[in-house]
């Protein structure tokens, strides 16, 4: 854990490749996000790098052959007030370097818990990342975004082709 956290480097970073990183950085990103329903599903939209995951409402279990992805495979539930999304199955990598120090192994979790407030309207949430091969014991981060029901997320992009990543544009 420590060398993988050592090794993670400006240099090694995808944000200056131009790549899209991963889930806590999607999650925790200063733009803003959407959450909308798609059928008995819930899909969030974030505005950095025009990505998207689908959180599964139905109850299901994460599948015993999960092949690592930069978002994961989510599945989500309403406790009480807030929605609950345990995320598995993320590719290893960076998280959030300012707050972690370092990244994540393949076989981290992640639980977020999204709560609605209001005086002023904004979306809070908690993400607990628990790694057993580069934390000690699990790691918190807070995120609070306003309400902003009247601005509509934008196309992101990087490099010269509109709406391509590079390796997409060759």
């Amino acid at each position: 854990g420590l060398a993988m956290q050592a090794a993670n480097t400006e240099a090694s970073d995808p944000n200056f490749r131009c790549l899209p990183y991963g889930l806590v950085r999607a999650a925790v990103n200063p733009l803003p996000i959407e959450i909308r329903a798609e059928g008995a599903d819930l899909r969030i939209v974030y505005e950095e790098w025009n990505q998207s995951r689908l959180v599964y409402m139905d109850g299901r279990a994460f599948p015993s052959d999960l092949a690592p992805t930069r978002l994961g495979y989510s599945v989500g539930r309403y406790d009480g007030d807030a929605l609950v999304i345990e995320t598995k199955g993320l590719e290893a990598g960076l998280y959030y370097d300012f707050q972690s120090g370092g990244g994540h192994s393949a076989g981290a979790s992640f639980v977020e818990r999204y709560v609605i407030a209001d005086d002023p309207r904004r979306l809070e949430l908690d993400m607990t990342i628990t790694d057993p091969t580069t934390l000690l014991e699990p790691h918190v981060i807070h995120k609070t975004w306003l309400a902003t029901p009247e601005i509509a997320l934008v196309e992101d992009r990087c490099g010269d082709v509109p709406g391509k990543f590079p390796e997409e544009s060759q």
